[in-house]
């Protein structure tokens, strides 16, 4: 980990802490530039990350949280882009599971979605209390500014 200033003061402890699965794009999307074997293998290592933090955190008082996540479509395209990947995402075993608008609306208390991908393994952490953790057992020299 590299920060500029101080342990946590920059994107390391102050985002969202969300631990998800897979790119900042949908898994078809991911197919259509890497192929699916790369695309497998993306989300794999992403679920792997995932799953080497929940052994991590078990038992500590990061705030962790393994609500699964909701991608939620916007248009009518990025919903049919959702549906396209579901098949693939099963097939690589991914806890997946396509919601229609009406569930993804009251899901978020919101109208207007399209659609969504609910991933049952998707996650939530406090980033500032894990950099910490993670600093603190790794024995690595700290060097601040």
């Amino acid at each position: 980990m590299l920060e500029a200033r101080t342990l946590g003061a920059g994107a390391s402890g102050r985002n969202a802490g969300f631990i998800l699965q897979g790119t900042h794009t949908d898994y078809r999307s991911d197919m259509d530039r890497y192929g699916e074997q790369a695309a497998r293998r993306l989300w794999n290592f992403t679920r792997e990350n995932r799953d080497l933090l929940a052994t991590e955190l078990r038992g500590t008082a990061f705030d962790w949280r393994s609500d699964g996540s909701l991608t939620a479509a916007g248009t009518g395209d990025e919903a049919e882009r959702l549906r396209a990947g579901l098949s693939h995402l099963r097939t690589a075993g991914a806890p997946v599971v396509y919601l229609d608008p009406d569930e993804t609306n009251a899901r978020l208390g919101a109208s207007g979605f399209h659609g969504g991908l609910f991933v049952t393994t998707g996650a939530v952490v406090n980033p500032l209390q894990l950099v910490r953790h993670l600093a603190a057992q790794s024995e690595a020299d700290i060097h601040t500014q």
